[in-house]
């Protein structure tokens, strides 16, 4: 009987001794596991950071969309503890979607971890199908021509259309797409190429003088324009009142849409506008301008 007790005795110390070996191990760990969890946080949040900026690069168009795979190294891309290490942009076959990794690192306190982050898009080229396009001018308001201007295709005054119907998109689908966005551009901006919009703040009209300046596409200008020089090649979409001198040539369609005290007017120099169905057919598709949708995010 005295024996058993003594190994009772001696079973319950061997446990108390081990659960105070391991509280112990536990003590001296707390630091490092704070250190791995605050890593743990830290570079989830580098991970949605990279994300983001990944889809920017995506919507600015300088990660461009075709099938393949597209990868951006960074040698010293720091965010907060840590560091985006690479971008990597699978295209599928189709161009309708795109697997986006971000690559990324945080180091706190002698400690690294390396972390990958996915975001799955959808792909939506904007296909712009003007309809109804059949005047080298179109406008809601009077058109004044004054000089020697040629215009061939002839002019649709106090007409009555839609954006949505010519284009098939909002102004705000259309604005988001957009190839090139302006905000009080410099004149005779350059690029304008695909699908331009221009919007101001301080100024309020957009100023194309240059004989040597070329645009193409669909041009939006969300206020006035006065063309005076340069040659276009598309769709010329005006927000305001229009006026065009000098000699620019404009191969396509021009609307003006107007607000209030409407009026176009083509006064001094000899300004061409050819209404061109072909140059309108060839605004159907432009590369470039896109709309991502998220569909998948892991983090």
């Amino acid at each position: 009987m005295g024996k058993l007790v003594i190994i009772f005795i001696a079973l319950i110390t061997l446990v108390i001794i081990l659960i105070v070996v391991s509280a112990r191990e536990k003590v001296d760990r707390m630091p490092e596991m704070i250190v791995l969890n605050e890593l743990t946080e830290q570079v989830k949040r580098i991970g949605t950071y990279a994300l983001t900026f990944a889809l920017k690069q995506l919507t600015d168009n300088i990660v461009p969309v075709s099938e393949g795979s597209v990868i951006q190294q960074f040698d010293q891309f720091s965010v907060f503890d840590g560091s985006i290490d690479s971008l990597k942009y699978t295209i599928n076959a189709d161009q309708d979607s795109i697997v986006i990794n971000a690559y990324t690192s945080c180091r706190i306190s002698g400690h690294e971890i390396y972390h990958v982050s996915e975001v799955l898009v959808s792909h939506i080229p904007l296909e712009v199908n003007p309809t109804g396009v059949d005047s080298a001018i179109t406008s809601t308001g009077k058109i004044v021509v004054k000089g020697s201007s040629d215009i061939n295709g002839g002019i649709s005054e106090n007409a009555t259309f839609d954006f949505k119907e010519i284009f098939g998109y909002t102004k705000t689908e259309v604005e988001s797409g957009a190839t090139n966005l302006y905000v009080d551009p410099e004149n005779n901006i350059l690029p304008v190429d695909n699908i331009t919009w221009v919007n101001f703040v301080e100024n309020t009209e957009l100023l194309i003088s240059d004989n040597n300046w070329e645009g193409s596409g669909i041009l939006i200008i969300n206020g006035d324009m006065r063309i005076s020089g340069g040659y276009f090649e598309g769709i010329i979409w005006v927000i305001g009142n229009l006026r065009i001198t000098g000699n620019p040539i404009i191969e396509g369609a021009i609307f003006v849409e107007g607000g209030t005290a409407i009026e176009t007017t083509l006064s001094t120099g000899n300004p061409t506008i050819n209404y061109n169905s072909d140059v309108v057919s060839s605004t159907y598709y432009l590369s470039g301008a896109s709309a991502f949708n998220i569909l998948t995010w892991y983090n």
